[in-house]
């Protein structure tokens, strides 16, 4: 069995190149230390799904071979195309940074293997380091192939961002094998950042409405407020509530008074500007925070949102009577010193500004 697919990482011959060696092991704990980036708990690891059991078989995927040499790399295809599911493809140096410009984020190689010799070696080490810092290929695998032996130059390939490096040229089984295990790792990775991102979203929304929640919307309000404290420029917050929220529940049933609260949601979400901050923070409860809009702009798209939800029945799910559901806003403005407190729900509004002056009124 090959050392590298019983699970040895680096095979070194004697003598060893003491720069390449030190190299190797900057490389290693690099790609420990992002793993490592990504362990988490037991309990959380379970809660994300990362408990699954892992797959031992090589995934398919994309890979690209570049180099100056065309033909070459076109037989090195040929001879690794038996031993791994990945569909590979050659390609020039030029060729290759085309490739990076033009894919969208999907269509990008998942492996890079680049053919480097004697002839511009530098070509290939500036593509290395393109490929490394582009935030939308920094995480494809790379694999460095040496057609002739240079230690000075495999080390620098490998503190460049090189995940791993075959020194002794091309051998197909090798090759191969080396792909499917940069892939495997790759696969593995992309799928714990997918989760943790979508945890970190899921985290951050309320996915009853598709809104931010009060985790996301308290932090983001508490910023805007700081913005306005250095800048002085203004902004609005309403706090939008449903009339008589209970009485819908009881009358038409939990599953009503839900399809309520979401078409609430999307009639908020499609009639606010793109800036503006929309959060479920309660119940029936929804924070709006509108930066830069002065006293006259807010208070127009609060009656705006009150005629839209209150003039248009809202549908019940099982397709019978429309339900007929009314708001009503609190709307603090910041940055407003020709009014002061006046009739508003103080307890809801105010508390979510500084102590500063502010326009507030009451919307129904």
């Amino acid at each position: 069995m090959p050392l590298p697919e019983a699970g040895i990482d680096v095979v070194l011959s004697q003598p060893l190149d003491g720069a390449l060696l030190l190299a190797r092991v900057r490389s290693l704990v690099r790609s420990n230390s992002s793993d490592k980036d990504w362990e988490l708990g037991e309990g959380t690891s379970h809660a994300l799904g990362f408990a699954e059991a892992q797959k031992v078989f090589a995934p398919s995927g994309r890979a690209v071979l570049v180099g100056p040499n065309r033909a070459l790399l076109e037989d090195w295809t040929t001879q690794i195309a038996g031993n791994s599911p990945t569909k590979t493809k050659v390609a020039g140096v030029d060729e290759a940074i085309n490739i990076l410009g033009t894919s969208k984020n999907a269509n990008l190689p998942d492996v890079f293997a680049l053919a480097m010799g004697n002839h511009e070696p530098e070509k290939i080490l500036y593509f290395l380091a393109t490929l490394k810092s582009n935030t939308s290929t920094r995480h494809c695998a790379v694999l460095v192939v040496q057609t002739h032996t240079n230690q000075g130059l495999g080390a620098q390939a490998l503190d460049i961002g090189a995940n791993n490096l075959m020194q002794h040229s091309f051998q197909p089984a090798e090759m191969a094998l080396r792909i499917n295990i940069l892939l495997r790792r790759k696969k593995n990775n992309d799928t714990i950042r997918a989760k943790v991102r979508n945890g970190l979203e899921a985290a951050v929304s309320n996915p009853f409405t598709g809104l931010h929640n009060r985790r996301y919307a308290m932090p983001q309000l508490d910023r805007i407020v700081e913005h306005d404290n250095l800048t002085g420029d203004p902004f609005a917050v309403m706090i939008e509530d449903m009339d008589h929220f209970k009485q819908i529940n009881d009358n038409h049933g939990n599953a009503s008074g839900d399809a309520v609260l979401v078409e609430t949601a999307k009639q908020l979400a499609e009639n606010l500007r793109a800036v503006d901050m929309i959060a479920r923070i309660g119940g029936e409860e929804f924070l709006i925070v509108m930066p830069g809009a002065q006293r006259k702009d807010a208070q127009g798209a609060a009656h705006r949102l009150c005629h839209l939800i209150g003039d248009k029945p809202l549908k019940k799910p099982d397709g019978l009577r429309p339900i007929n559901a009314t708001i009503s806003i609190g709307l603090a403005v910041a940055g407003d010193t020709k009014r002061q407190l006046t009739n508003l729900w103080t307890e809801r509004t105010r508390r979510y500004l500084l102590p500063k002056t502010v326009a507030a009124i009451a919307i129904h």
